[in-house]
């Protein structure tokens, strides 16, 4: 879990890091911001704005991990000595 934390923290700033100064404080709000949130603002706005888009159909094929699923799954058997030789067999490119 604080490794997903770490890369939200890194994204944010990053985005952080793009931002004229004057605007940088708005980056607080980034981690109370909903899935769908987003906020507005640049030349074209007054003032910044939290804005709510609808989600996009079809929607990517990707999402957040559901771990409470993943970890109620019996574990699977693997063939470690495949996964090994397959591991140890990689070279440098």
């Amino acid at each position: 879990m604080s490794q997903l934390m770490t890369r939200a923290n890194d994204d944010q700033a990053y985005v952080r890091n793009l931002l004229p100064d004057s605007v940088r404080r708005i980056t607080a709000m980034f981690s109370t911001l909903r899935r769908g949130e987003s906020i507005l603002f640049g030349d074209s706005v007054m003032m910044p704005t939290r804005i709510h888009t609808d989600p996009i159909s079809p929607s990517p094929a990707s999402d957040d991990a559901s771990f409470a699923k993943a970890w109620a799954l019996a574990p699977v058997d693997l063939d470690m000595t495949t996964v090994l030789t397959a591991w140890r067999n990689q070279s440098a490119t």
